[in-house]
């Protein structure tokens, strides 16, 4: 009778155990297999695939094939990376193929080439110019200290849509790509149901809330803004503090820079 060492490990499936030298008993494989409740087959198995691998853990197995094939999934990346928009159930349905797919595989398959869907970010429309503005004034301030920053009263206002769909959008990117072009969303500043604020903020204080009725011109930007919040705001402040604004027409008209280097 042959007999095989054992060592019993506490794991609950009838294959796991060890069969090694640390805590072993000398024991034959009939009697293994009655304590196991198993055929002596499967004892022998084990064994035979301990001595092999030097485990008796479940060799890995191929699994479920796949229901895509290697030219669908190039085929879900490169259209996900052309409409980032575009949701996984329309994917899932345009496949071409014998087969149908579900969203839950455009997704997988989507994982696999690190696109994951992810909240979309909406920023305002830009042109090159503008854009071009924007990185040439922060080269410029690149190197101003907290300090120089504490100083700065930074102006503007922002209307919000009281009427606008709050309906969250997906869009489908990878790592290092939020703000990329093809995956945001340009709005521009129009609709109805709205209403405008200005404000202005500093490393000191904030200067208070005024809503805008209307529309904002250069006449009532100097007239309601800057000479009743933006100048006694400024005169009020221990330090030197520079009055900061975007290029918006209202900002930049004659009669509030005249006004200005008075």
């Amino acid at each position: 009778m042959r007999f095989t060492k054992v060592c019993f490990c506490p794991y609950t499936s009838e294959k796991q155990f060890c069969l090694n030298d640390i805590n072993s008993s000398v024991m034959p494989q009939n009697v293994v297999a009655r304590h196991f409740g198993c055929h002596r087959n499967t004892i022998l198995s084990l064994w035979r695939r301990f001595r092999q691998s030097g485990n008796t853990r479940d060799r890995r197995r191929s699994g479920r094939p796949r229901v895509t094939s290697r030219r669908q999934d190039n085929h879900i990346r490169l259209v996900h990376l052309r409409n980032r928009f575009q949701t996984s159930s329309l994917t899932a349905r345009s496949i071409p193929g014998l087969r149908p797919i579900s969203s839950r595989t455009v997704r997988n398959r989507l994982r696999e080439h690190n696109i994951r869907p992810r909240r979309t970010e909406i920023r305002p429309m830009l042109l090159p110019r503008h854009r071009a503005a924007r990185l040439t004034w922060c080269r410029r301030y690149l190197r101003f200290r907290i300090q120089d920053w504490a100083n700065i009263l930074f102006t503007d206002e922002s209307r919000f849509h009281l009427d606008s769909s709050d309906g969250r959008s997906r869009v489908y990117r990878r790592v290092g790509e939020r703000y990329a072009d093809a995956c945001v969303i340009q709005r521009q500043s129009f609709g109805g149901g709205s209403v405008m604020v200005w404000g202005g903020i500093t490393a000191h204080g904030r200067t208070p809330l005024v809503v805008v009725a209307g529309n904002l011109t250069g006449i009532r930007y100097r007239d309601e803004i800057v000479q009743p919040y933006v100048i006694p705001f400024i005169q009020a402040q221990a330090n030197n503090v520079t009055f900061q604004q975007d290029n918006a027409r209202p900002h930049v008209a004659r009669v509030v820079r005249d006004y200005l280097t008075q």
